[in-house]
């Protein structure tokens, strides 16, 4: 069985070379780390103070806004957090890029850039040490899609 088009082949020619081309940027892919003081996996919050930990994150896609969110997942934890973005001298974090620390931010996320970011935890409560429940994601996403995560295990005193 042979198939017919309608469309002529001067006219899909036509219609190839007038249309404007198509951009195929690749998105964004975000690699990422989260790495407590202890160079550790987890950080232990007495209830009533704060902990920070870094996020280090590598974008291996394409250039386009990120949002990086903190959040407890699936659990109810008695924590706040803020982050922020920060600044990296000699391999150290020096400085928050902006003084108000937030729970997510917004910004391009350059192709094959690095970025760095300081997550608080205030701990307002006891926090069990589980396996799955005490858990914190360090979301990256790009529009509505889920482009990368970092988790750090949190518990108490």
């Amino acid at each position: 069985m042979k198939l017919r088009s309608p469309i002529s082949l001067a006219a899909l020619m036509f219609a190839l070379a007038t249309a404007p081309a198509m951009a195929l940027t690749p998105p964004p892919v975000i690699v990422a780390t989260a790495v407590a003081s202890n160079l550790g996996d987890s950080i232990h919050v007495p209830v009533g103070t704060s902990v920070f930990f870094l996020v280090k994150a590598t974008n291996s896609g394409g250039t386009a806004p990120v949002t990086v969110t903190t959040n407890t997942g699936r659990a109810t934890l008695p924590i706040t957090m803020f982050m922020c973005q920060v600044k990296m001298v000699s391999g150290q974090p020096e400085q928050c890029l902006d003084p108000i620390p937030s729970e997510s931010l917004t910004g391009s996320f350059p192709a094959a850039a690095n970025e760095d970011f300081y997550v608080a935890v205030t701990a307002h409560g006891h926090i069990p040490s589980t396996v799955e429940g005490n858990l914190i994601p360090i979301q990256f996403s790009s529009g509505e899609f889920d482009i990368g995560t970092a988790t750090m295990g949190v518990t108490t005193n």
